[in-house]
């Protein structure tokens, strides 16, 4: 009887827990298994109306949402339009109090026509100066006029139909390793890009117009009242000689 009991309540249990998923919700990806530059989605579905939620990911660099930098939502998916290897990880679906579904394994395999050489990012050759407008250019061995390129900089900074992108007024804080992808195509290596202190001329040259200045005003200071004693002694001298020749006139 006591075990009869026991297997009651298992399945009442087992039952009671099911429910709760099953309101609660679950990911549904498109496949499990690609090759790069293919694309792959992830559905959440069964959540509750009330449910907010969102598709997260744990890959070898950090756990992050969709559409932060590596997907795209739409409704109630997140789709990665062009997956690579780095896209390889676990994913779920979180609900907004933290409760999260059940997660499941991408794997993305090396794809030849994806691989980093088929695509390269041109940037100008150095020095870089602070304050100039630079462009990156990304360009594809396949000849293209309809394509998006997007530029990373750690995590992406633009994307452009053109294959270019500006960076306007750089800053030593552009400084440092960039790349580009072409839907498509693949994803160029890294470069890194120098940016040079433009203040560091100006210092110099600065300097060299203060040690002008510093002896023009020694000079004006020390000719000023030289001069003016000149002109105040040539003046009284002048004077006295007037008054000489006015006597010796008079008295002759």
């Amino acid at each position: 009887m006591k075990i009869f009991l026991l297997l009651i309540v298992k399945v009442l249990l087992r039952s009671h827990t099911c429910a709760e998923d099953a309101v609660f919700g679950r990911i549904i990806p498109s496949r499990l298994q690609l090759f790069e530059c293919e694309s792959v989605s992830f559905t959440c579905e069964d959540f509750d109306d009330s449910a907010k939620f969102r598709v997260l990911r744990k890959t070898s660099s950090k756990v992050s949402t969709c559409a932060s930098n590596w997907g795209m939502t739409k409704d109630s998916s997140c789709i990665i339009k062009h997956a690579y290897q780095e896209d390889s990880g676990e994913y779920w679906c979180e609900a907004q109090d933290q409760r999260s579904s059940n997660t499941v394994s991408i794997s993305v395999t090396e794809n030849t026509i994806c691989s980093a050489g088929s695509v390269i990012l041109e940037s100008p050759t150095p020095p870089v100066m602070e304050g100039d407008d630079v462009t990156l250019h990304c360009r594809s061995k396949r000849k293209s006029s309809n394509f998006i390129a997007d530029f990373y900089k750690d995590d992406l900074i633009g994307s452009s139909s053109t294959g270019e992108m500006m960076i306007h007024n750089i800053s030593k804080s552009d400084e440092g390793l960039y790349k580009c992808r072409i839907s498509g195509a693949g994803e160029s290596a890294k470069r890194y890009l120098a940016v040079s202190e433009r203040h560091k001329d100006s210092d110099v040259r600065s300097d060299q117009v203060n040690v002008l200045l510093f002896f023009l005003i020694k000079i004006v200071t020390i000719s000023l009242p030289a001069t003016l004693l000149v002109f105040v002694l040539r003046r009284a001298f002048g004077k006295q000689a007037s008054k000489h020749d006015d006597t010796l006139t008079s008295t002759e």
